[in-house]
C-alpha cells in the first residue's frame, strides 16, 4: 500500500506493507513518487499474475495508467478505481481505451458529491468509481442495457440520474 496523506497503518498485519509514497510519474528527486512498474519490480513481483490494483486518488492515476504497458496491465485480474474527471478530456479518453483493450468494465457507480461534466456526447458524473476484469480468459457478451437501470436505483439522492454508458464508447 503507498499513500503519501496517511501517517501510518491502522494496525501492523505482517500481510499488509505500507510505505509514504506517492504512485504516478516519477519527477521529483526525493522519491516521493515512484512509477506503479518500478514498484512491481521493487516489491519482487515482476512475474506475479492474478494481483489486484486499487487506485483511489486525484489527477496522478490517469498518468500512472497512461505510462503502464500492457505487460503491466496483465498483471492485473482486477482493476478498481475512483476516477476524478477534470480537465482533460483527450487523457481520460486515452486511458479508459488503453484500459479496455485488456480489461473489461464490470460494475461502476456515479459518486453524487461532484458535479456533471460532458465527456464527448456524454453528460457523466464528475467522479466514479469503476471495477474492471481481465479480459484474457474471461468471455464477455456485448452489453445493451442503458445504466443506470431505474429498477435498481435505490438510492436516495434529489440529483436526476446521469448517463453511466460512456464506457460504451470502448466496447468491442
Amino acid at each position: 500500500m503507498y499513500d503519501n496523506v496517511v501517517k501510518s497503518l491502522p494496525y501492523k498485519h505482517n500481510k499488509f506493507h505500507w510505505k509514504k509514497i506517492v504512485l504516478g510519474r516519477e519527477n521529483k528527486k526525493d522519491g516521493s513518487i515512484k512509477t506503479l512498474e518500478k514498484l512491481i519490480k521493487a516489491n519482487g513481483h515482476t512475474k506475479e499474475v492474478n494481483m489486484i490494483l486499487k487506485i483511489d486518488k486525484a489527477f496522478y492515476k490517469w498518468n500512472t495508467i497512461e505510462d503502464l504497458s500492457e505487460r503491466i496491465l496483465n498483471q492485473f485480474k482486477y482493476i478498481i478505481l475512483e476516477l476524478h474527471f477534470e480537465n482533460d478530456i483527450q487523457l481520460y479518453y486515452n486511458v479508459l481505451k488503453k484500459l479496455n483493450e485488456t480489461h473489461q468494465v464490470f460494475y461502476f457507480n456515479c459518486n453524487y458529491g461532484g458535479n456533471v461534466i460532458t465527456f464527448g456526447n456524454n453528460r457523466v458524473c464528475e467522479f466514479l468509481e469503476v471495477s474492471y476484469v481481465i479480459r484474457k480468459n474471461s468471455f464477455f457478451m456485448k452489453d445493451t442495457a442503458i445504466y443506470p437501470i431505474p429498477d435498481l436505483d435505490i438510492r436516495n439522492t434529489s440529483k436526476s440520474d446521469m448517463n453511466l454508458n460512456i464506457f460504451k464508447l470502448f466496447d468491442y
